[in-house]
């Protein structure tokens, strides 16, 4: 990749992570996700750069169905590495983000392929957070 194409690249993943953090900077309940340190853009910029390693986004066409296809592959590749090791801040808020998303968004707005990317991330939080519920109570008995 040449200089001007990963300069390029990175523009787009900028671009494109503006649009995501408009989009949910008007969702309520994103801001009281954010209690933390992390802020909505380092989410944003995270969560674009996990999904540019599945395939390239592009701004143009932007809607919700965009939205949910950039958090389900950022999605996949965090559930992978939480069955692992612990998430940091902002991974583990782009889970939580992603298992709310068919709350957030209008459920008439998604197509079918969006509808079933958000049915399964909600699904597979649920088994994650079962996993982490587990682990946490072995970790109790062992003490």
């Amino acid at each position: 990749m040449s200089i001007s194409e990963a300069v390029s690249q990175q523009w787009q993943k900028a671009e494109l992570a503006e649009l995501i953090q408009k989009r949910l900077c008007s969702v309520p309940e994103v801001q009281q996700l954010l209690v933390g340190a992390t802020s909505l853009q380092t989410v944003c910029n995270l969560a674009v750069t996990l999904a540019f390693t599945e395939q390239l986004w592009t701004k143009d066409d932007w809607d919700d169905n965009q939205l949910v296809g950039v958090f389900f592959c950022a999605f996949r590749l965090l559930f992978v590495k939480a069955t692992q090791q612990q998430l940091t801040q902002a991974e583990d808020l782009i889970i939580s983000f992603s298992r709310r998303l068919a709350t957030w968004l209008a459920g008439d707005s998604l197509d079918a392929l969006a509808y079933k990317q958000v049915t399964l991330m909600q699904h597979s939080a649920a088994q994650l957070n079962e996993s982490r519920r587990q682990q946490r109570h072995a970790n109790r008995n062992m003490r």
